[in-house]
């Protein structure tokens, strides 16, 4: 900056805050609402990244959501033999379940030891590629939750199924309770594809074009903090005895 004022121009450093809003799955740039320089208030929608399937995946859990809790209308019968069917299942999804957590689980770690490997002091590592890794790792963190809370679910419907015999509606309740927490997790992860502002602010640095791929944990575009209010000025000595407080004076950027 140049720091401009009745007593000359001379260099200066704005003090400034700025937040990266970084890329939550990998995807597609499908909107951009804002340009570089534009203003912008805190939680105001920035863009949204378009993952692949997973609108797919939320219609087709919501369904079936839909279609089991359309199963509490059966009687008789036709409960029992759909009851025998589930029972059968319930062992297996749980087994599955604990699988897929345990990769993740283990996907984790790996997040973890990179992550402290960039953070190691004197590895001097850009902090562009350390906020990528901790993005990243937040993510996968946060789906190990969603499929531990679902993990945990399908435990339940199986020891149900085993301790109840026939009881078919323990079993439906518990299914119902997992394919609402899919339902759950797909929405948080929609949420989280719209990109919004964490602080009022400018939109600063290099915007990618709509319909750029972007991978997870990449920053998409920079808030520079609309409260910025300080700045270090490097004058002479000759200078500063010009300066009086109260005097008027701006910041004006090298570029203009």
């Amino acid at each position: 900056y140049v720091f401009s004022g009745p007593a000359g121009g001379t260099h200066a450093v704005a003090v400034v805050r700025q937040h990266a809003v970084y890329v939550p799955e990998s995807g597609r740039l499908a909107a951009l609402s804002v340009t570089p320089g534009e203003r912008v208030d805190a939680g105001a929608e920035l863009g949204m990244i378009e993952v692949p399937g997973l609108a797919q995946e939320l219609t087709a859990a919501q369904a079936e959501l839909m279609a089991i809790h359309a199963e509490y209308g059966m009687e008789g019968a036709d409960l029992s033999r759909k009851f025998v069917k589930d029972s059968d299942a319930a062992h297996a999804r749980w087994l599955s379940a604990r699988v897929d957590l345990e990769s993740k689980r283990a996907e984790l770690v790996g997040r973890e030891l990179e992550l402290s490997r960039l953070e190691t002091p004197g590895a001097a590592v850009p902090q562009g590629q350390i906020d990528a890794a901790r993005a990243a790792r937040d993510a996968l963190l946060a789906e190990v939750g969603a499929r531990e809370e679902e993990t945990t679910v399908l435990e339940r419907a199986y020891a149900s199924a085993r301790a109840r015999g026939g009881g078919a509606d323990a079993v439906l309740e518990a299914r119902v309770a997992s394919a609402a927490a899919t339902v759950e997790a797909l929405r948080a992860r929609a949420e989280a594809s719209v990109l919004r502002a964490q602080a009022a602010g400018t939109v600063t640095g290099v915007v990618p074009s709509t319909g750029t791929w972007l991978q997870a944990g990449v920053p998409v575009l920079t808030l520079t903090e609309a409260t910025t209010q300080e700045a270090i000025v490097y004058v002479s000595p000759g200078l500063a005895r010009q300066l009086e407080q109260g005097a008027v004076a701006s910041l004006v950027g090298l570029d203009g």
